[in-house]
């Protein structure tokens, strides 16, 4: 195994590791391993950069920024005490979530909808008297499984219709995953 390889190996182990342990920001984590890599004269300039450019990851970052803009605005807050009401009753509160998140994740990607539903189900949840994990766990399942109805519903369909862009190939279409 060359150098080069057996560096790169212990940095991606290091930055697990301390993803893992969370030992900083993440974004912090991994762009100093890049750096690292960069420095390091493994990777060019063009290649450090070169995953930035896919246009399924920077359509990521802007539906952060729309998720972002969405809970700052109050309308999670109102979803949660319109549509799931009073919790009384634990199915029925579940259904009432589930849907209309399904239902949204097809036109948010999965990843920030879930970022920024869940401070408010575990805020919801604790407030009404059950285990946060009793919301949670359909939230992400009612979310991944919305997200599969379009293109923009998860990450990974963005990053590969981008790929097959970038190889020249024919991009997939809005509802053609569902």
């Amino acid at each position: 195994m060359t150098p080069e390889a057996i560096l790169t190996l212990i940095m991606v182990f290091l930055m697990l590791a301390a993803l893992i342990v969370e030992w900083m920001h993440a974004d912090v984590i991994v762009f100093s391993v890049l750096g690292v890599l960069l420095v390091s004269g493994i990777l060019t300039p063009k290649e450090a950069l070169e995953g930035f450019s896919n246009k399924g990851m920077l359509t990521v970052a802007l539906l952060f920024i729309v998720a972002n803009a969405a809970q700052r605005s109050g309308f999670v807050e109102l979803f949660f005490g319109k549509v799931i009401g009073n919790g009384k009753g634990l199915r029925w509160s579940l259904l009432r979530m589930m849907l209309p998140v399904m239902a949204l994740s097809a036109f948010i990607n999965n990843t920030p909808l879930v970022a920024m539903f869940t401070p408010y189900v575990r805020e919801w949840s604790l407030k009404h008297g059950h285990a946060p994990s009793k919301f949670l766990i359909p939230l992400t399942y009612a979310v991944s499984f919305g997200g599969l109805f379009t293109l923009i519903g998860t990450s990974t369909t963005l990053v590969v219709n981008g790929l097959l862009q970038q190889s020249k190939l024919a991009p997939f279409g809005m509802f053609e995953i569902g």
